[in-house]
């Protein structure tokens, strides 16, 4: 089995039930966080990264979402495994704001390694 995808170990990403697409929408946002020019806001000292919808699925066709709401539910997926955290900020509109979450790192250091 080939160790990584995308940056991701497979096995790891297998474990979790994580998709390719899942894969590169959180390549994605690892390259969009990394940004110096993306918008950021700090949540309980912890800062967050404005993630705009319309952009996003403009920016990654190839994921065939469509829809706000279809991409919602695809993040709310890692939000729930724990691989990112999301926070919502309602001034003029509503904004969702994510960061990695704890469960990340588990995705480049599979248990047993890279021959398991």
């Amino acid at each position: 089995m080939k160790y990584n995808i995308l940056g991701y170990s497979q096995r790891a990403a297998l474990d979790l039930g994580l998709s390719l697409g899942d894969l590169l929408l959180l390549r994605y946002l690892d390259d969009l966080m990394a940004a110096k020019n993306i918008v950021s806001q700090e949540f309980s000292g912890r800062t967050y990264y404005w993630v705009k919808y319309g952009a996003l699925i403009k920016s990654l066709p190839i994921l065939g979402l469509s829809r706000t709401d279809s991409l919602g539910r695809r993040l709310k997926k890692l939000v729930d495994l724990g691989l990112l955290d999301r926070r919502i900020l309602k001034e003029g509109g509503s904004f969702s704001y994510y960061r990695f979450a704890s469960n990340y790192g588990l995705l480049f250091c599979p248990a047993g390694g890279p021959g398991a």
